[in-house]
């Protein structure tokens, strides 16, 4: 795909730790990226302030084996980089495409990478349109101080598969929920002795139709297609504060999540009618496991996931349709036409879910391989 976005740097700052805004820039117009560019700097300043961790460096600590982000003063004494850049391309293009236009999306957001450390754990780059107007809002952040790297429009992106964004409509939702009803209640009805069940949650229905959907999109090409025997695993995290016996307050700032593996036999995932019912057992099933333990294995997780990425039926799903995306976005100009989270190196089947533009609505944002994505589309839009 030819990029549709040209970016180019015109200015590198540092925002200072402690730095507090001016009383007459509170109030200023959108109409001059000057004023537009000290308004995020300021807040930016307040931001890190409060969030210290962001202004400081990971650095590796050669006497005690550990990584840390050190925060002492010569740390965080040259503050947080933020570029200022110009794009030449069209914002209304590159927001409005389901389909991610990669080599643009990647120019919006800051490199973290170093060759060494200490390495910085947080940059910001406000881009602006010049032909056409808008702004791109690019935030790194490294997953050391963060739960997931966010721009408002994409951060580094999977550069070696196919990305696609599908937004769920409310109605669209409710019919997913209320299709699972019918198919349960109908296997209910087919099989006596079977219980019937709630409605599942949006999380646990999405998921559940995410995962089918993967499983059937990649066992329509023939050399994709699943053994007899072929196990697939779903993982999702969990969030662990609750279960904490100190309780962390609301003010937390971090990781505090396990990961959660569901498996099923892939045949019965690709089954057109019954795998998105089989993907909601076992999903609620892996719930009700971390329901039951919840902290158990919870400094080991990330080994045993580790493993997964490399098996051929592996998906992931990653945030949240609680979580307002959009909202959270919102710099006080509204809320974005687009925003996008994604990982610096997201595997093929990976799902990042979150709450979408309109209320109630759930974005996708898949990762899949190009000759698997629009029988993934299709199935996850037409089921």
């Amino acid at each position: 795909m030819a990029s549709s976005a040209e970016v180019r740097i015109v200015a590198t700052t540092r925002v200072p730790l402690l730095h507090q805004p001016p009383p007459h820039l509170e109030h200023l117009p959108l109409r001059r990226l000057p004023s537009l560019v000290e308004s995020l700097k300021s807040s930016l300043a307040d931001a890190i302030a409060v969030f210290f961790p962001l202004a400081g460096k990971l650095t590796y600590l050669p006497f005690t084996g550990d990584v840390v982000i050190d925060c002492s003063l010569s740390a965080v004494g040259d503050g947080v980089v933020f570029l200022e850049a110009e794009a030449y391309g069209d914002a209304r293009v590159l927001s409005g495409a389901e389909r991610h236009d990669v080599p643009a999306f990647l120019r919006f957001v800051p490199s973290l990478e170093a060759p060494e450390p200490p390495a910085p754990v947080f940059a910001v780059q406000a881009t602006r349109f010049v032909d056409g107007g808008g702004v791109a809002v690019g935030v790194a952040a490294h997953h050391a101080v963060a739960d997931l790297p966010t721009a408002n429009l994409l951060r580094r992106t999977w550069q070696h598969h196919d990305t696609t964004t599908l937004e769920l409509e409310s109605h669209r939702v409710a019919h997913i929920k209320n299709r699972i009803g019918e198919v349960n209640q109908a296997a209910t009805t087919a099989s006596p002795g079977t219980n019937r069940r709630p409605l599942p949650s949006t999380l646990v229905a999405i998921s559940a139709l995410i995962w089918s959907s993967v499983i059937r999109a990649r066992s329509s090409q023939p050399n994709d297609s699943p053994g007899d025997d072929a196990c697939a695993h779903l993982v999702f995290l969990a969030d662990c504060r609750p279960w904490l016996d100190r309780p962390v307050d609301a003010a937390y700032f971090g990781n505090c999540v396990r990961g959660c593996v569901a498996e099923a036999a892939a045949w019965d995932l690709a089954d057109p009618r019954s795998g998105v019912l089989r993907a909601r057992d076992a999903i609620e099933k892996a719930v009700d496991g971390f329901l039951e333990r919840p902290m158990e294995a919870f400094d080991k997780w990330l080994d045993s996931v580790g493993a997964l990425l490399r098996q051929p039926g592996f998906v992931a799903v990653t945030a949240s349709p609680r979580f307002p995306a959009y909202a959270a976005a919102d710099l006080g100009w509204g809320a974005p036409s687009r925003v996008e989270f994604v990982s610096e190196s997201a595997p093929e089947g990976m799902m990042v879910v979150t709450g979408g533009r309109k209320k109630a609505s759930v974005q996708v944002s898949a990762c899949l391989s190009p000759e698997h994505m629009d029988a993934f589309r299709s199935l996850v839009l037409d089921w």
